[in-house]
């Protein structure tokens, strides 16, 4: 049944990422990428460019239809379970401890049902509790996969409230550009595997071409349904994201989501 429904969710992905790149062939992006990536150095030929090309417009289409991506919200679906997880249990807390506050003050009411069911409810009470408390601290450290990645990226050292910004998608499609433009641009890569890192931490190769990458989410930008922003993004303002990213050993995720099922199939997932 879970490979039938991952099935039935990556043909409708490749229904959409199809009829996306039917709907963009006279726009901005599709002529930018057409110009600009001939331009690039090394001149790699046509079968990389053509490569490289359809890396970017992979993650273009994730960033203008973001809501749609399987599994672009497992972050915030299991932020959001833990806090309601965490609130929920410190609730039945204070009414196990009122429970075995009344039990010691009433010994009557539970010693019959002790005798009746051979069990001993306050021990159990009181192990449960020891329990619950113990998956509180582990919600509260924020340890977990989904408290250490937003969108396509991943922050070692915890999200920050700016970083949990409403929009991943924007730092996400900056971040991976320059991370793919790096590796093409990279003068010891062979262009038989120019792509060789699709995961990581930034390439200190190649060249970033800041204004070309701003130049491509400008023109994403213009396919999304509402705009994502409202001010085109600057050269200099790519480079100021891209610097504070790696300052903070930020690292682009293999993909928006740990697996290929949704968030709701899945375990939370330890980082350590």
């Amino acid at each position: 049944m879970l490979e039938d429904k991952f099935l039935i969710e990556r043909e409708q992905f490749s229904d959409d990422w199809e009829e996306w790149l039917k709907q963009i062939k006279n726009s901005n992006l599709h002529k930018l990428l057409l110009e600009r990536l001939k331009e690039l150095e090394p001149d790699r030929g046509s079968e990389c460019i053509q490569k490289l090309k359809t890396s970017i417009l992979v993650y273009c289409f994730c960033y203008s239809k973001f809501n749609n991506v399987l599994g672009s919200g497992w972050t915030f679906l299991l932020r959001k379970e833990d806090r309601e997880f965490v609130n929920s249990a410190e609730r039945a807390l204070q009414n196990i401890q009122q429970l075995l506050s009344f039990m010691k003050e009433q010994p009557p009411s539970h010693e019959v049902l002790n005798k009746t069911l051979d069990i001993d409810l306050e021990n159990i009470l009181s192990h449960y509790t020891i329990n619950v408390k113990l998956l509180i601290k582990e919600m509260e450290k924020r340890e977990f996969a989904h408290w250490r990645q937003h969108g396509a990226l991943l922050f070692p050292k915890g999200l920050s409230n700016q970083s949990q910004g409403r929009t991943p998608q924007i730092n996400s499609l900056l971040f991976t550009l320059v991370f793919i433009l790096r590796q093409y641009t990279d003068q010891d890569s062979p262009d038989s595997a120019w792509l060789k890192a699709k995961a990581g931490s930034m390439p200190k190769n190649g060249k970033p071409h800041y204004e070309l990458v701003a130049q491509i989410i400008n023109a994403t930008n213009e396919l999304c349904v509402p705009p994502v922003f409202e001010t085109a993004m600057t050269e200099e303002q790519v480079k100021k994201r891209i610097a504070r990213l790696t300052e903070k050993d930020v690292k682009l995720s293999t993909w928006i989501a740990p697996s290929l099922t949704s968030a709701a199939d899945h375990d939370r997932l330890k980082l350590k």
